[in-house]
């Protein structure tokens, strides 16, 4: 039997990433001020794409689960994909549907051309894998205040200073 078809879909339904492995890598929250950004862009772009509004009161991250960088995408959606940074020397590269402004997928230079970033909270995400939450990411983005809530109430690793724990630099 065939295994169901993975994909991200944006919110109007017109523009679909197809997931050549549907297996999630990792899920965590992500407090950094870049996530919120985007995020925000994206809401200007059309009324269904507001920030939820735990994640607005920073009562908890955007929602982010990662796949293999192996999909494929039709020319009808490719047409609707804009790639950018939010600046010039940013390390994430975002990509956006044009036709309803969700958040698609990204890639950081630490995935090493291995993996995708999904925003679940932006997109539809359908696929028969699944991954608990495993952490909560750049803490020390968030009002220190909302910040030691979420420490006192998770049940993963609140990470502060990601980079500054990472084996290796950027």
């Amino acid at each position: 039997m065939a295994e169901p078809e993975a994909y991200v879909q944006c919110r109007c339904g017109a523009c679909r990433i197809t997931l050549c492995d549907s297996t999630m890598r990792s899920h965590i929250e992500c407090l950094c001020f870049d996530c919120r950004q985007r995020g925000l862009i994206s809401a200007r772009k059309s009324p269904g794409n507001s920030l939820p509004e735990a994640v607005a009161n920073f009562e908890r991250g955007v929602d982010l689960v990662y796949f293999a960088n192996a999909f494929i995408v039709d020319e009808a959606s490719r047409d609707l994909l804009e790639f950018s940074k939010l600046t010039e020397d940013g390390f994430n590269t975002t990509a956006m549907s044009t036709c309803c402004g969700t958040l698609m997928c990204g890639t950081h230079p630490l995935y090493e051309g291995t993996t995708i970033s999904v925003n679940a909270d932006s997109c539809r995400v359908t696929t028969t894998s699944s991954v608990p939450l495993q952490a909560v990411v750049f803490a020390c983005d968030a009002p220190e205040e909302r910040a030691a809530a979420i420490v006192r109430r998770s049940e993963v690793p609140v990470i502060f200073a990601v980079y500054e724990e990472l084996e290796h630099p950027v």
